[in-house]
């Protein structure tokens, strides 16, 4: 009991200060010295008590990393598997959020063009080109986009 006394403790802990998926609740238990069972006994009681929801985490994740700039579904989808969470789930609540990636990519373009001091527009396309692709937009979005501009 004491055992699974301490990890709920670790547990509260962690929550109180930052919101997390159970996936990376219970690796961080797990690096922190508690055991398998004790983790998922902890994990089950704080879902229970609605201490923990995995798909507000995904939706509220998504929302605000959409809100600090904008990115594609491609990178969020990344950013969140990285963190160990399911295609699956993540998938779910994506269709949920509705985004509308082209959207996002103009504004990103066009607040890149601003810091662009390239000045052939071949050039300037090219640059823009890999930002929306490491800002993990698809490609189709990408040339689309950038069409649009030019």
């Amino acid at each position: 009991m004491t055992n699974l006394k301490s990890a709920y403790e670790q547990m509260v802990r962690l929550l109180a200060r930052r919101r997390y998926h159970s996936v990376e609740l219970k690796k961080k238990l797990l690096q922190k010295g508690q055991s398998d069972k004790d983790i998922s006994e902890a994990v089950e009681r704080a879902i229970e008590l609605k201490f923990i929801n995995d798909s507000e985490y995904i939706h509220l994740y998504i929302v605000d990393q959409l809100r600090q700039k904008p990115q594609g579904l491609r990178l969020l989808k990344q950013r969140l598997i990285q963190k160990g969470i399911a295609k699956n789930e993540i998938e779910r609540e994506l269709e949920k959020v509705k985004i509308d990636e082209f959207a996002l990519a103009k504004e990103a373009l066009v607040k890149k063009v601003k810091t662009i001091k390239i000045t052939t527009p071949s050039q300037q396309k090219e640059k823009l080109f890999r930002f929306l692709a490491s800002r993990g937009f698809s490609q189709a979005i990408i040339s689309k986009t950038i069409k649009e501009y030019f």
